[in-house]
């Protein structure tokens, strides 16, 4: 499809292409390794367009949503349905684990409607400057900076210990971790420390992100 439309946004010489990725284009996740695949290829094309075609006046943009409330869940169980071999799994245990999750409608914190993604489709299409990426729902934001403060085996170990989520955005107050941690303040701010955050606070805070996505740093693990 782009093939075909930016010889015309050429002629104009200007355009808009937009790729709709997920934050699973941003990390890898266990037990969603083809999908995950899928998101990078999707962020790996849009990087190269917007790299190849940055004085054509056309403009490549990424939205990169977290859990929005769709028929993603539903259609997930039926994929794997089709395509996991639960008993030959070494993984069968975790895998009925999380589908069980999953048929009871999955993990709710943080997810947003489907407008949440339509008003950043709208800004890109609509601004005369649009941002190279778009992040939806606080997960994204905090898996951004996540990735961009931790080394990988720590970003691996705040994903996954033997086969079950480490740190689980959503979980509430109290979510304990050493090496990193995530935890989620009264008032629904992503708390990220370096190394622990217990029900008391945490003992060093690197970054506190607001329902906004903005960020606060420099504060203790109170909160203040």
């Amino acid at each position: 499809l782009t093939a075909r439309v930016i010889p015309a946004m050429r002629k104009r010489g200007q355009g808009r292409v937009v790729f709709c990725s997920s934050v699973l284009g941003l990390i890898g996740a266990p037990y969603r390794g083809a999908y995950c695949a899928s998101k990078f290829a999707v962020e790996a094309l849009a990087d190269t367009l917007r790299m190849e075609l940055a004085v054509s006046g056309i403009h490549v943009v990424l939205i990169e949503p977290g859990p929005i409330a769709t028929r993603f869940v539903e259609r997930a169980i039926e994929a794997y349905r089709r395509n996991v071999d639960l008993e030959a799994s070494h993984h069968r245990e975790t895998y009925r684990a999380r589908i069980a999750r999953m048929e009871a409608g999955g993990q709710q914190t943080y997810k947003l409607g489907p407008e949440a993604v339509v008003a950043k489709l709208v800004h890109a299409l609509d601004s005369p400057r649009p941002k190279f990426r778009y992040y939806v729902t606080l997960p994204t934001y905090a898996v951004a900076l996540l990735r961009r403060i931790l080394p990988t085996g720590a970003l691996d170990t705040s994903l996954n210990a033997n086969g079950k989520r480490f740190v689980d955005f959503g979980v509430g107050n109290g979510t304990a971790a050493f090496g990193a941690a995530v935890a989620v303040q009264d008032d629904r701010k992503i708390v990220i420390a370096g190394t622990r955050i217990g029900a008391g606070g945490s003992d060093f805070a690197v970054a506190r992100i607001n329902p906004d996505g903005s960020f606060d740093t420099g504060f203790d693990g109170s909160g203040k």
